[in-house]
């Protein structure tokens, strides 16, 4: 049953993004996900625990290392070195 929920959430993020580029980004695909979820829930055609059933949860749990990597491997390290003053002041506040 997990798989249904996760494909039920998959095909709203999906049809928000095919709105998104049919609209040329003038409709959000993340405002679209977020209406239909909105009217799903209100309806009660979707569980409010829709998220929770198709194991999304746990997902995000490690989606902030996932960015983070990602960003990672986008540096341009040139640009990093002009911008030394930011990485020194990013580190402390980790720190």
């Amino acid at each position: 049953m997990s798989f249904f929920y996760l494909f039920i959430s998959l095909l709203i993020f999906a049809i928000g993004d095919m709105l998104g580029v049919l609209t040329k980004a003038k409709l959000p695909s993340v405002f679209v996900a977020l209406v239909l979820f909105y009217v799903g829930f209100v309806t009660g055609i979707i569980t409010p625990d829709i998220i929770a059933q198709a194991g999304l949860t746990e997902l995000g749990k490690w989606s902030a290392a996932f960015i983070v990597f990602h960003m990672g491997t986008m540096i341009n390290w040139s640009q990093l070195v002009k911008e030394w003053r930011s990485v020194v002041t990013s580190i402390l506040a980790m720190a």
